[in-house]
């Protein structure tokens, strides 16, 4: 376990480099005002584990670096262990942003919004892995710049 989430936090912040590298604009709006640090942040399941947990799937399936991104505690709290279709409905719903905002924000952080709201972890898994998969292969091969 304790490598599985070496890789989470290996994973999510090279993913937070890539958002400011490729996505500075859509950052900016997704962390203002405050811009907080990386540092503020938990690591959240973005199928949550109790969810997970309830529809059967093994340990070793939940703790992947591709379920996780940051957020704040305050989020993570709110999301605690809704199934995710739930947890960004009231998202939109509560704070006037709507689902194309919701969906724009998401991709910031190499999240596929569909496989989310359809609650299809299997594809969720897939779809993340070949987007982290590209944007990897993408900066590797340009050093970084």
């Amino acid at each position: 376990m304790k490598q599985e989430r070496g890789f989470c936090r290996i994973g999510s912040l090279a993913c937070g480099r890539i958002n400011w590298r490729y996505e500075v604009g859509a950052a900016r709006r997704f962390l203002h005002p405050k811009l907080p640090t990386v540092g503020s942040r938990e690591y959240h399941h973005l199928f949550p584990d109790a969810h997970l947990t309830r529809m059967g799937v093994p340990d070793d399936r939940i703790y992947l670096s591709l379920n996780c991104a940051l957020v704040t505690w305050q989020t993570n709290r709110n999301i605690s262990g809704k199934p995710p279709e739930h947890y960004l409905a009231e998202r939109w719903d509560g704070t006037g942003l709507g689902e194309t905002e919701i969906k724009a924000r998401l991709a910031t952080h190499l999240v596929p919004f569909d496989e989310m709201v359809k609650n299809d972890y299997p594809a969720f898994l897939e779809k993340r892995g070949s987007i982290v998969h590209g944007v990897m292969k993408t900066l590797c091969s340009t050093g970084g710049t």
